[in-house]
């Protein structure tokens, strides 16, 4: 589950890469809307029963412990790639052996570029650079969490005001407007300090 978390994370890190996502993703609707007589059957028509309804002929699939690929040697489950696919589908489709061979390489191509990608970064990062990376992707996954309204921005921004006319300031302040998005964004970065810091407990040790 840790694996396929990171996996997804990378991914949309990634933007899920126009190589290879766009071409799945319009290899995948264009399986949705193909009608039975296309030469490659589409999903939304995919027969499980046969040519007999009375007698239903289930569609074998495997095991969501399956190994349906391996990358490198790395193992990728039936279950890692349901999710991904059903992601990539919208919810469309859920079942990687149900899709033709073209696909399931399409998908675990997918897939994999992630995974070399972060085994690249193990292998070539130093530890520094691994930590600083992931400093990083917290403060980002923090920034895009913390919010900070207009009404706040404004309040801010009037007190700014306030503060340079009490202190004769003959700076010449811009417009709200052309300076909103930077005061946001100082704002944000000020409440992730805050709040990373107030239970923070420091203790300076005397000289010997």
């Amino acid at each position: 589950m840790k694996r396929y978390a990171t996996l997804v994370t990378l991914s949309l890190v990634l933007g899920m890469s126009t190589l290879s996502a766009d071409a799945l993703k319009n290899s995948l609707t264009h399986m949705l809307s193909e009608k039975e007589s296309s030469s490659v059957m589409g999903l939304g028509s995919l027969d499980l029963y046969g040519d007999q309804p009375a007698k239903p002929k289930v569609k074998r699939t495997r095991s969501p412990n399956a190994v349906v690929a391996t990358v490198n040697g790395q193992k990728i489950l039936k279950r890692e790639a349901d999710r991904h696919l059903k992601m990539r589908t919208q919810g469309a489709v859920s079942n990687f052996d149900l899709l033709p061979r073209k696909q399931k390489q399409r998908l675990i191509k997918e897939m994999a570029m992630p995974l070399i990608m972060l085994a690249n970064a193990n292998k070539e990062l130093s530890p520094q650079e691994r930590e600083a990376a992931l400093v990083r992707s917290w403060i980002e996954r923090e920034t895009r969490k913390t919010k900070i309204s207009d009404e706040a921005i404004k309040e801010a921004y009037a007190q700014m005001k306030q503060q340079a006319l009490e202190h004769n300031s003959t700076r010449t302040i811009p417009p709200l407007e052309a300076i909103a998005e930077r005061m946001r964004a100082q704002m944000i970065e000020k409440k992730i300090i805050g709040e990373v810091m107030k239970d923070i407990k420091i203790e300076i040790k005397k000289d010997n």
